[in-house]
């Protein structure tokens, strides 16, 4: 039976919330630097790129960067550990091509000059970056630079990053597929899964979930079933309307994925 959007707006009420949800409330230059220091920056790197990132960058740019950066976990140029340049890599292969300009901006302002020249030239693999920035980075590579050998044909779609955004005080949570997020003008798209309380794992259906930044509503686009091996077992479009956009209710599990996408 389908689930519709307003059962999924009551099944929960929010007493404070981890993640995207508290991005409102501190200043922006907390959402990216637990990434910058894992990245090998020294704390006056850190504190440079992150200031002058949180001024040039919006909560939502920063937090796509952010999602993209914590989904990295192997460096290409050294396996072993993240640098600077793997940051510039993930930044340039955000969605938002603005990311990647700015981040360049600030590692060339904050001394990471040899850094960012190490991230225009070298192409790594798409093993190496996240499932987000692989296809988009191949790509770019192969247009600026057609000496290179081609990037390896995709196999398979990329696997889904959950990232879990925040939960109600039931114990409820509610996380997002960080290489499914998309933008168009107020529009923000993304797959989004819950976990109840007395739950051990994530619920086995996730929802397209498309928020109206502007008009403050969420509408549920599509639903999907996962089957025990995080195989896609069963994919379901609600049309070109969706189940019908409803507003965000202040207090309720909807809101988290308004404020993670929107503010």
């Amino acid at each position: 039976m389908r689930i519709c959007l307003f059962a999924l707006s009551s099944l929960a009420l929010l007493a404070g919330c981890a993640g995207y949800a508290i991005d409102y409330t501190k200043p922006k230059t907390s959402i990216l630097e637990p990434e910058l220091t894992r990245y090998g920056l020294d704390a006056r790197q850190a504190q440079c790129v992150g200031d002058r990132l949180a001024t040039s960058l919006s909560v939502w740019q920063l937090r796509q960067l952010q999602l993209s950066a914590a989904s990295l976990t192997r460096g290409y140029s050294d396996p072993s550990r993240l640098v600077a340049s793997d940051l510039l890599w993930v930044a340039k292969n955000v969605k938002d091509p603005k990311v990647g300009i700015e981040a360049s901006g600030a590692a060339q302002a904050c001394g990471l000059g040899a850094a960012a020249a190490v991230a225009a030239a070298a192409v790594p693999p798409a093993a190496a970056l996240p499932p987000a920035a692989a296809a988009p980075q191949a790509q770019a590579a192969e247009a600026a630079s057609p000496a290179l050998p081609p990037a390896a044909p995709a196999a398979r779609p990329a696997a889904a990053t959950w990232v879990n955004l925040g939960a109600a005080a039931t114990g409820q949570s509610i996380a997002v597929d960080a290489s499914s997020l998309s933008e168009e003008g107020s529009y923000r798209s993304g797959w989004f899964r819950l976990t109840n309380p007395e739950a051990t794992a994530r619920s086995a259906s996730a929802y397209k979930l498309q928020v109206d930044c502007a008009a403050r509503t969420i509408n549920s686009m599509a639903v999907r079933k996962y089957g025990p091996n995080a195989a896609i077992t069963e994919e379901r479009d609600f049309g070109p309307g969706g189940e019908g956009a409803a507003a965000v209710e202040s207090g309720t599990v909807m809101q988290i994925a308004y404020l993670a996408l929107c503010t």
